[in-house]
C-alpha cells in the first residue's frame, strides 16, 4: 500500500502514543470530507510495531451521533418546513417594518400634526418587526443549520425563548402606551394597563423560572 508515514495524523499518534482522530479534510478518492482514525499497536517492549488507520466520512460520523438529524427524511423535511416558515416570518417582519416606518413618516416633518398614539403604535411594530428577525436567525440557525447551543445554554430551547421574549416586549410596549393614553385622556381605565402590566410580569416570571430549571437540569 501506500506510505502513510508523512501524514500528519500517522506523526501525531507516533509522537502522542496514542489512538488519534484528525481533523476533518477532504479525501481525493471518496471525494468528500473525511476524518482518519489511528491506533499504534506496540510489542512487549513498547516498541513501535505499526499505525492502524482508520478513514471514517464525516456524513457517517454526523449520522451516527446525530442519527435523525442528517440523512433521514423526517430530518430533511423538518427542515424544509422551518425554512418556509423563517422565510414567511421574515417578510412578515419586513411588512411591519415598512408599516412603521410609514406611520412615523407620514406627516412629513410637521412635527405639530405628530400624534403620540401613532409613535407608539410605530414603536410596537418597528420592537416587533425587529423581535421577528430574531426569532426567525434562532429558528433557521437552531432548526436549519443545526447549529449547536453556546456553552452554558444547557437545554435552553432558544426558539421558544425567544418567542417569549417577542412576546413580552410588545406587551410591555402596549401596555405602556396604554398608561400614556388612559392618564391623558380617562384615568379611571389605568386599571385594565395595570392588569397588562401584571401579565407582563407573570410571563417574566415564567420565562426566569423556565430558565433557571434548564440550567440546574444541565448542572446536575
Amino acid at each position: 500500500g501506500k506510505d502513510k508515514s508523512n501524514r500528519s495524523y500517522y506523526y501525531s499518534t507516533k509522537t502522542q502514543h496514542r489512538c488519534e482522530i484528525s481533523d476533518p479534510y477532504p479525501s481525493l478518492a471518496l471525494n468528500h470530507l473525511v476524518v482518519t482514525a489511528s491506533f499504534p499497536i506496540y510489542d512487549p517492549e513498547d516498541n513501535l510495531l505499526t499505525i492502524i488507520c482508520v478513514q471514517i466520512s464525516l456524513k457517517d460520523i454526523l449520522r451516527m451521533v446525530h442519527p435523525s438529524s442528517v440523512d433521514s427524511f423526517f430530518g430533511s423535511a423538518t427542515k424544509i418546513v422551518y425554512s418556509l416558515f423563517s422565510v414567511a416570518l421574515f417578510f412578515v417582519a419586513i411588512l411591519l417594518f415598512i408599516k412603521g416606518v410609514n406611520s412615523i413618516v407620514s406627516n412629513g416633518l410637521n412635527f405639530h400634526e405628530v400624534n403620540i398614539n401613532d409613535i407608539f403604535k410605530s414603536t410596537i411594530l418597528l420592537t416587533l418587526a425587529l423581535a421577528i428577525v430574531d426569532l426567525v436567525k434562532a429558528i433557521f440557525e437552531e432548526e436549519v443549520l443545526g447549529k449547536e447551543k453556546k456553552d452554558g445554554a444547557g437545554d435552553t430551547h432558544q426558539t421558544m425563548v425567544r418567542f417569549l421574549g417577542s412576546i413580552i416586549i410588545a406587551l410591555s410596549i402596549e401596555a405602556l402606551m396604554l398608561v400614556f393614553k388612559f392618564a391623558l385622556n380617562d384615568p379611571s381605565q389605568l386599571i385594565y394597563a395595570v392588569y397588562l402590566i401584571l401579565a407582563v410580569t407573570a410571563l417574566i416570571l415564567g420565562l426566569s423560572y423556565y430558565l433557571k430549571v434548564s440550567h440546574d437540569s444541565c448542572n446536575r
